[in-house]
């Protein structure tokens, strides 16, 4: 009697399956192994679902709560929150590991915990309250307990770092246009002295000189008369259509209305450049009533125009669909406005304020300065 041969595709099958249970076997393995340390795991304070922070540091309180999952400032909702700096501190505390546990530890008083530096506090969506109370440093740590329980630990220096010296340490900051000077297309400056200038660029069509060209592989001979004959013959003209090239020039126009082109190349571009790297280094005031515009100069001041065109964030196919059988599309400009005050008292910044914006922000007079000092007369 023949022995019955195994069939090769049912020993891998069952070595599939085999090396399969093993393989959830080891995932289950590590995962219970993982479970237990993380229940082995001491934690100084153990926190989900985190709706409301509240600090105090540099002798400044602040509080925030969770708004449909997103924190805000509780004084004023409209403060222009940096979030992610509010929810890097709820992770450091909401989990918080001790560097070491003091057994034994001797009075508060002696860790500055009686009257500390610092604290933060976190409330959980069912209203419990966990209060961290800072002390003095230990080496690179520092000292840490939570208010109502006896235990000092020492924590990584991670969670003073991340404490704000004061509210603006966590405000968005307002940015300018993400464009470069070629882009630009148009500059006004208005003073407040009653002078400016405007620029403008064109892009013009200029003739483009072409070398002639020999082509010793051709069959043509050239005659004085400006025509050619070809090998058969036939008389066929030599005379090139003239050549063009879209060339941007610049324009700049006086308080009268005088308007010239300018000659020297690159001279607007000093405008131009300086206006493409503006960025807000700081914030002075993020609602600035009219009074206070007037502190900073802001109640009369220089405005700044300029003008570039809009991102296309339109798909190629979309594109394509609406400009066919077009051979020209319109573009579209967007604007920005810049009202510029005064310096500050280090005049190393001036205050501006950006359009439809309550915020007065901080900017390097080194750029603005460039802009200000132009007039019409100085473009060559």
């Amino acid at each position: 009697m023949k022995k019955q041969k195994i069939s090769p595709l049912l020993i891998a099958v069952g070595v599939l399956a085999v090396l399969g249970i093993v393989y959830v076997g080891i995932l289950q393995g590590k995962a219970r192994q993982e479970k237990k340390q993380e229940e082995e795991k001491e934690y100084i304070i153990k926190m989900e679902n985190v709706t409301g922070l509240s600090l105090q540091h540099n002798g400044e309180t602040l509080e925030f709560v969770k708004e449909d999952g997103n924190w805000v400032y509780k004084e004023d909702a409209e403060f222009p929150l940096k979030t992610s700096s509010v929810s890097s501190l709820e992770s450091a505390v909401s989990a918080l590991e001790p560097v070491r546990v003091l057994d034994g530890a001797e009075e508060m008083a002696s860790y500055g915990l009686t009257e500390p530096q610092s604290w933060v506090a976190l409330t959980g969506e069912d209203g419990t309250v966990k209060k961290l109370l800072l002390g003095d440093a230990a080496d690179d740590n520092y000292y840490a307990c939570v208010e109502g329980e006896g235990t000092v630990y020492t924590i990584s220096s991670t969670v003073l770092n991340d404490l704000p010296d004061d509210l603006y340490d966590w405000i968005q900051l307002e940015t300018f246009p993400n464009v470069s000077s070629t882009d630009i297309v148009s500059v006004q400056v208005e003073k407040n002295d009653g002078t400016g200038y405007l620029l403008e660029k064109e892009e013009n069509e200029v003739l483009v000189q072409k070398e002639e060209e020999t082509d010793a592989d051709t069959d043509r001979t050239e005659e004085s008369s400006g025509t050619e004959i070809d090998a058969d013959g036939t008389e066929q003209s030599s005379e090139m259509e003239p050549e063009t090239e879209l060339v941007a020039e610049w324009y700049v126009t006086d308080n009268g209305g005088t308007r010239r082109k300018i000659e020297a190349s690159g001279t607007a571009d000093t405008v131009t450049d300086k206006l493409a790297y503006l960025y807000v280094t700081s914030c002075a005031n993020y609602k600035a009533s009219e009074e206070e515009l007037g502190m900073y100069g802001l109640l009369n001041p220089t405005v700044i125009t300029y003008q570039y065109p809009a991102k296309d964030t339109e798909s190629t196919e979309t594109k394509d669909a609406e400009i066919k059988d077009t051979e020209e599309k319109e573009e579209t400009l967007e604007k920005m406005v810049l009202e510029v005050g005064s310096l500050d008292e280090s005049g190393t910044y001036y205050y501006v304020r950006m359009q439809d914006s309550q915020a007065v922000n901080q900017v390097s007079a080194e750029n603005l300065n460039v802009i200000l000092e132009k007039t019409a007369e100085n473009f060559e």
